[in-house]
C-alpha cells in the first residue's frame, strides 16, 4: 500500500478491469484529495494530464471537500472526463459498504 509521499507522481489510484489484459491502460485514475477547503482547478488540470499520459478513459476526484466553481467550470469547458466523489458520495459508498452482502460499482460513481 503506498505511503503519504511516496513517488506517485500524484496518481493516487489506478483502476483496471476486473480481468486485465497486458499492457492495458487503467479504465480511470484517481486523486484523492482529504482536506476542507475547496478543490480548486489546477488539480483537476493536472488529473486530465495523468489520465492522458496513462492513457485511461476517465478521472476521478475523490474528496472530503468539493470543488471550486472555477475546476467545475474548467470540467465543462474543456470537456474533461472525470467525475468527482465529494464528501456526500463517499460517507455514501462506506455506508454502502458496510452493509452485509452489499457493495459498490462502477454505476455508484
Amino acid at each position: 500500500m503506498p505511503r503519504h509521499g511516496t513517488n506517485d507522481d500524484g496518481v493516487d489510484i489506478r483502476i483496471w478491469p476486473a480481468q486485465p489484459r497486458a499492457g492495458e491502460p487503467p479504465l480511470a485514475i484517481v486523486q484523492c484529495k482529504r482536506q476542507q477547503s475547496k478543490i480548486e482547478k489546477v488539480v483537476v488540470k493536472a488529473l486530465w494530464a495523468d489520465v492522458e499520459a496513462n492513457s485511461s478513459m476517465r478521472g476521478l476526484v475523490a474528496t472530503t471537500s468539493t470543488l471550486s466553481v472555477g475546476a467545475v467550470k474548467t470540467i465543462d469547458a474543456r470537456g474533461y472526463g472525470i467525475d468527482v466523489a465529494d464528501h456526500a458520495t463517499i460517507h455514501h459508498w462506506l455506508t454502502t459498504m458496510r452493509t452485509p452482502g452489499t457493495g459498490i460499482s462502477a454505476t455508484d460513481i
